[in-house]
């Protein structure tokens, strides 16, 4: 195994530590803040496992851009969550991004890569704007930057594979950053309390 699979299992291993620890937070706290968190490094992890079997095994074709619209799409679905009131303003939110993601297909990759991009941007910023409200508390405002660095993450995925038609693997500082901005993360994810709603929101998001 050369170094670079060796890189992307750590940042496979991270991703799933994040995942479950994301669930049990929801588990134990039943916000949904953590479901969404859970299901986003858990795509993570999927990008991931999926670039590296595609060196040994021939998958699907646009399997890597299918995980990278639906991780944009969870961005998307987690602002509109959060920013809109709405029950109703918010399912036609999602459904009318659904159908924008169907016709999307059709347009050049420069394009694509552009409308997978913006909600990736509108989730990083939204979370930089809440990471005023934990600067008391170290490790919550660490987590949050370390997080929005993680969504930024996935933008820099979206231009390798869309800008630069390139497979995430082959692009090592990529795959480097991502592992070690990952481990730190999950590293920090045990420092997490896990007692109240409050105490989650608080502490984590």
């Amino acid at each position: 195994m050369r170094l670079i699979e060796g890189i992307q299992l750590l940042v496979v291993a991270s991703s799933l530590v994040l995942s479950a620890q994301s669930a049990r937070l929801y588990v134990s706290s039943k916000l949904k803040v953590s479901l969404f968190f859970s299901m986003f490094f858990m795509l993570i992890a999927l990008i991931n496992v999926a670039d590296i079997a595609s060196r040994f095994i021939r998958l699907p074709e646009l399997t890597t851009q299918v995980i990278l619209t639906a991780l944009s799409l969870l961005c998307l679905i987690y602002v509109a969550y959060v920013e809109l009131k709405n029950k109703w303003v918010f399912m036609g939110v999602v459904m009318a991004s659904i159908g924008a993601g169907i016709v999307l297909q059709l347009a050049s990759q420069t394009v694509q890569a552009v409308a997978l991009i913006l909600p990736v941007v509108a989730l990083a910023l939204h979370m930089l704007i809440q990471a005023k409200e934990s600067t008391g508390q170290f490790i919550a405002l660490l987590r949050l930057l370390l997080l929005a660095l993680s969504v930024l993450s996935v933008g820099w995925a979206i231009y390798i594979e869309y800008v630069l038609q390139a497979e995430i693997g082959e692009s090592l500082p990529y795959i480097f950053s991502t592992a070690l901005l990952l481990t730190i993360l999950a590293l920090t994810s045990f420092l997490t309390p896990i007692h109240t709603k409050d105490a989650v929101k608080r502490t984590v998001y």
